[in-house]
Formats: structure tokens, sequence, C-alpha cells
């Protein structure tokens, strides 16, 4: 019981510490006031003095905003009188005009003062640029709020065609090959630290130099696997690494480069590094492993098919999956697969995220404002577009991964069409789900196996969901998220023991099976919809507002 708590706290403890140092409190903002011959002069956000900008005059206000992570969004607060004015972000031709009485803008007042709210989002850094369309205007301050920014790193479509189109002529290259195992996992493992490379110098070197680093302490526990000690020093290195780099994923995304804008860095995959690692120094303590060398080792972290994100591969699994002897039958099968998941991307980029941008931006501009009816198509596209991305990215893996001679394990099953959170979470990032099962939840029920039956259902659910969000990101914000899924699921369990406990006759309760199972499904869209809420905004304050918003629909 206490051991369990003490976990709880622990988790409330690193969300609260990574929030501290959470990015969207400290993006970088500059405003600056050029004229026509581009000589700047750096003027500060809120207390500077009012700004003349003036068309014969030619001068322009840049608000600049820079973050070190992967994506950055939010507004400007505008305050002019005057004039109206265009605003033009960057990358975009077209201007938006802003003045009285415009959609982003309020009416003037008394003193003439108006103002305005520009959306942006941005990936890493960008700038608006504020401009007088035909009299002067004076802006008399220029705020920025940063509503999300994040760490995680999006692997571009781009990259994975490219390299999944490598790996698959690798495959097909194989076929006709003869190769023993241990050749052919040397080889994989040698591509997979060759894209690691091609992603960027400085961060795939301390990568891999981290990965050697792992090994070296698993050798040292392997040597000694009845010893608590090594075991408890692994375990606190690989935690460490893992916060270390999910507090700092801003500054870590940073050492890798995107040539050609095809992002093909990977620090989103440093996770499934340390939940590999985990999952080794677990059952060396159970002494489930006996041994593992430095070829089989090297071939299981950096197998490419699963390098980026997933699916989780342990090592067992790893063994197990290889097949003796592929077939030219198992490359097309896996390019079938290839072609699944890269039709579920271009869907999600293609007409999802037509949906989400948009209304991002509504969003991002004024919160609490936006209709309860945008707010819930922005939460279901926003679901329903990362289940197509990363489930699209899983099927690729899956295929890849069979047309290089290993069966990846499945990673969904259809989550969306289950009637309760825990078949949702059953089949939805299935890989994921087991691990944190087996390890996190024994580790949590296990001391409470004397407790009483609510504390035995309540406390191992909510810490494996808080585990999983803040294995995503350490902030308070997928805190709360994790604790809405945990509390979904224990709901679900209530209205399932309600519902098994009704007595009634077997036409009613086929009947009412049925619109059980229906309803089940709408709620299970309605709440996973619900969870975005935190994953759409940094801000733990505003992500709540929102939330209580959407739940309020708008009342």
């Amino acid at each position: 019981m206490k051991r369990t708590l003490g976990i709880l706290l622990l988790l409330v403890i690193v969300a609260v510490t990574g929030d501290l140092v959470a990015p969207y409190r400290r993006a970088v903002v500059e405003t600056r006031v050029l004229d026509a011959h581009g000589t700047a002069e750096r003027v500060p956000p809120s207390d500077a003095a009012p700004v003349r900008l003036d068309v014969e005059a030619a001068r322009i206000l840049r608000v600049d905003v820079a973050s070190p992570g992967n994506a950055v969004g939010g507004r400007v607060e505008i305050r002019a009188t005057g004039g109206n004015l265009f605003a033009r972000l960057h990358g975009r031709h077209s201007a938006i005009p802003l003045g009285p009485g415009y959609q982003r803008c309020s009416s003037a007042r008394p003193n003439g003062m108006w103002s305005c709210r520009i959306a942006f989002r941005f990936d890493g850094k960008g700038s608006l640029e504020f401009a007088a369309v035909s009299t002067p205007a004076i802006v008399h301050g220029a705020d920025v709020v940063i509503v999300k920014d994040s760490g995680v790193a999006a692997v571009g479509i781009g990259s994975l065609f490219v390299f999944f189109s490598i790996l698959s002529l690798i495959g097909l290259a194989l076929l006709r090959v003869k190769l023993s195992a241990a050749t052919k996992s040397a080889l994989l493992a040698a591509v997979g630290a060759m894209w690691l490379l091609g992603s960027g110098g400085v961060g795939a070197v301390g990568l891999l130099a981290t990965v050697a680093g792992i090994y070296v302490l698993l050798r040292t526990q392997l040597a000694s696997s009845g010893s608590v000690r090594r075991f408890a020093t692994t375990l606190g290195v690989l935690v460490l690494l893992l916060v270390a780099v999910k507090v700092y994923a801003m500054n870590w995304g940073a050492l890798f480069a995107n040539p050609g804008g095809l992002n093909f860095g990977v620090p989103l995959g440093f996770a499934f590094f340390i939940i590999r690692a985990l999952d080794l120094s677990f059952r060396i303590a159970t002494r489930e492993i006996a041994a593992t060398s430095a070829r089989e080792y090297f071939s299981y972290m950096l197998f490419p098919a699963t390098l980026a994100a997933g699916p989780i591969f342990t090592l067992p699994q790893f063994r197990a999956a290889a097949f003796e002897r592929p077939s030219i039958v198992d490359w097309t099968a896996g390019m079938a697969r290839v072609a699944v998941g890269l039709g579920k991307k271009m869907v999600g980029d293609l007409l999802l995220a037509r949906i989400v941008g948009p209304k991002l931006a509504l969003l991002y501009a004024d919160p609490l404002g936006m209709p309860a009816a945008d707010l819930w198509a922005l939460l279901l596209a926003n679901a329903i577009f990362v289940y197509l991305d990363f489930s699209g990215y899983s099927d690729m893996a899956i295929g890849i991964g069979r047309q290089l001679g290993w069966r990846v394990p499945e990673n969904f099953d259809f989550p969306l069409l289950r009637s309760s959170m825990r078949a949702f979470w059953q089949r939805w990032h299935m890989t994921l789900s087991a691990w944190v099962s087996r390890w996190v939840h024994f580790f949590t029920a296990f001391p409470l196996r004397r407790s009483n039956r609510t504390l035995q259902a309540v406390l191992p659910v909510v810490t494996c969901l808080l585990v999983i969000g803040l294995w995503h990101e350490m902030q308070l914000s997928y805190l709360a998220w994790g604790l809405h899924h945990a509390l979904g699921i224990l709901f679900g369990d209530l209205a399932g023991a309600l519902a098994a406990a009704a007595t009634l006759s077997a036409s009613q309760s086929g009947i009412f099976n049925g619109l059980r199972q229906a309803a089940g499904i709408v709620l299970v869209w309605a709440w996973v919809a619900l969870s975005h809420c935190f994953t759409l905004i940094s801000d733990p304050l505003i992500a709540l507002q929102v939330y209580g918003h959407a739940l309020a629909f708008g009342m």
C-alpha cells in the first residue's frame, strides 16, 4: 500500500518538475521594428513605447517566436490606434487584415484603442510581420501567449517513405543472398545506425553512445543477476536518462538535423530505447534472460523497422519472431501491409489535417471563446488523425519487418470500435499497454493484495495510466490525460458490472446488449476525443478550462 502510494507521489513530483521547466514557459520571443533598409531596432514586447507604423516610411513590426522544440503554437495579441494594419505569417504570402470590427479584432474603445488576436503555429521558429495599410497606425503592445509547445518529434511521411523504401529493397535483396542469421541481424543493425547518423551527427553519436553505455550497464547487471543493488542502480540510471530526455526534449531535438525537411531525426525513439533497456533489466533481475551477446543486443536495439516509434519489441519476441526462411510471399505480404499504412497516413495528412489545422488556429487564438461545436469537431478529428497516423506507421513497421524476415507484433486492433475504455486500451498501442500491464501493474497491485477491493481495482489502473501519460511528455497536462483515461476505464468497469447485474429476458437481453454496444462505442469516441484537450494544449490551466468548456458543451 505504502509502496503504491509512494509511486503515485513520485509520478506527481516528476510531472510538476517537468512542468516547471516546460517549454511553453520559456519560449524565446523578440519584437523588432524594421525600416525599408532592413535595419532593426529591438523593442520589448509589453512595456515598450508606442511604435509608429507608416506606409511612407515602410516600417514594419516583426515578432519572432523561437523554440528548440518540434512545434510551437499560440497567439500574438496586438493593441493599436489609428489606421488599419495587416499581418503576414512566416511562410505565407496572404495578408491578414486587422482593425476595428474585423473577425479577429475588437471594436475601437472611446480612446480609439482596438486589439486583435492572430494565431500562429510554427515548426521550431517563425515570425509575424505587422504593417500599416494606408494611414499611419500606432502599436501600443504586442504580447505573445504560448498555448502549445512540444518537443515530441514527428517522423515525417517523406522520411518514412524514403527509409522504408530502402528497407524494402534490402529485404528483396536478402531473399537472393544467403546470409547467416548473425550476419543478417548485424547488417540490419548497421542500417539502423546509418539512419541515425543521417539525421544529425551530434545527436546520433550521442544516442549511439548512450545505447552502448546501456549495454555495459546491463552486462554488469548480468554478471551479478542476483544483486538487488545492481538492479536498482541500472533501474535508477535508466529512469534518470528517460526523465532527462523527456524534460529537456527541446534541447535534445535540436541536436538532430532535418535534411530536406524530411524529419529524419528520431528523438522520440529514445523512449523506446529506454523501454527496451528497462525490459531487459527486469528480465535479467527475474532471471528470464541469462545472457545476450553484443551482436544480439545491438541488433535488437537498432532493428530498423521499429527504430523510430515502435511497436515495442521485447528481446524474447525478437528472438522468436525471426523467420528461418523468408520467402517472396512474405515480402509481398509485407509490401501490402506497408501500402495499408501509407494509405492511412495519407488520408490523415491530406484530409483530417485540413480540418485540424484551421480549428487549431481558432483554439490558439481564443481557447475559451471557441464555439463548442468547433471544439468537438477539432477533438474528434484530431483523435481520428492520431489513430490513422500512429496505426499507419505501425502497419508500415510491421510490413517492413516481415519483408526483412521478422514478425513484428501487432499494435492496434480497431480500438475505436470497442464499447468500453478497458477494451479500447487493450487494443490501442497494444505493445505499450501490455508492457505497462506486465511490469507497472504487477508492482503496484502486488503490495495491495491485502487491501480492500476498491483500492485493488483503482490504484493499479490509475498508476498505469499516469505512467503512460508521463511516458509521452512529463508535464501536468499529460498527467491529467492519464487520469482522464483511468477514470474512463474505472467508470466503464462500474457501468459494465451494473449492466451485467440487470435481469432481463432473452429477447430483451439481445436488444439491450445491442444498444449498450452502440452507446459504448459512441462514449469511447467521445471520451478519447475529450482527452485531446490535454494533448493539444501544454498549459495545464488552459487545458483544464478547455476540458470544462467541452464537457459543458459551451453552456
